[in-house]
């Protein structure tokens, strides 16, 4: 046997130019694999893992969070109390009695029912000097507690005047009553005048008087 030997690869630089053909068909490939005992694998789906294919292209980047710092502030409680201004305890009584005297009716008997404080300067005669009920539906002992809180003025008229039930016996300070018109019993109109011994102006219009009322009347002097 017979060896033969290797041709030298010619140099690239000489001025001998070679060209060697190349070709490969691809079922060279399919025969040789076959031949050594190897099958292909198609590229499919079916054999190409999908995630697999998702980690194929570059990581996506992380959106970068900003850095937040959090700072807790400790404030004292004296300061808490200044910041959010002065308690009302602390107010003076006239000072709460200034603030109540710009409250109609209704605010003021809803802040009667705060404390016991706020309950009790609220009946202060300050607070109670001109009462104007007009064409109201006063129940059974709302008279007999609004009128003994030094009421000076009093307008009620064209009002259902229920049951005064006063507590007490003492005198009333009404200097200006007017009842005209109302829907009030006799006897509950002897009641309320029969407290009465300051009165100055009178207004009974549309009322049926009694002897008894009528007597009462005669006990206020400065009546004009």
């Amino acid at each position: 046997m017979h060896r033969r030997h290797l041709q030298e690869i010619p140099d690239l630089g000489s001025n001998i130019t070679t060209s060697i053909p190349w070709s490969w068909h691809p079922n060279k490939t399919s025969d040789l694999l076959s031949g050594m005992g190897v099958s292909a694998l198609k590229l499919d789906s079916e054999n190409t893992p999908q995630d697999l294919l998702m980690c194929v292209g570059p990581p996506t980047k992380r959106q970068k969070v900003r850095e937040t710092k959090l700072v807790i502030i400790y404030q004292p409680r004296l300061l808490q109390e200044t910041v959010a201004g002065v308690s009302w305890d602390t107010l003076p009584d006239e000072l709460l009695l200034g603030i109540f005297s710009y409250l109609n009716l209704t605010d003021l008997l809803k802040v009667s029912q705060v404390c016991q404080r706020w309950h009790r300067l609220s009946l202060d005669e300050s607070l109670w000097q001109s009462l104007d009920l007009a064409g109201k539906n006063l129940l059974p002992g709302v008279i007999g507690q609004l009128l003994p809180l030094g009421v000076i003025a009093f307008r009620c008229p064209r009002s259902c005047i229920g049951t005064p039930l006063f507590k007490t016996s003492r005198a009333l300070c009404v200097q200006h009553l007017d009842l005209s018109n109302c829907s009030i019993k006799v006897i509950d109109l002897e009641g309320i005048l029969g407290r009465c011994q300051s009165l100055q102006n009178l207004s009974l219009e549309g009322l049926v008087l009694s002897s008894d009322i009528v007597r009462s009347i005669a006990q206020n002097p400065n009546l004009v």
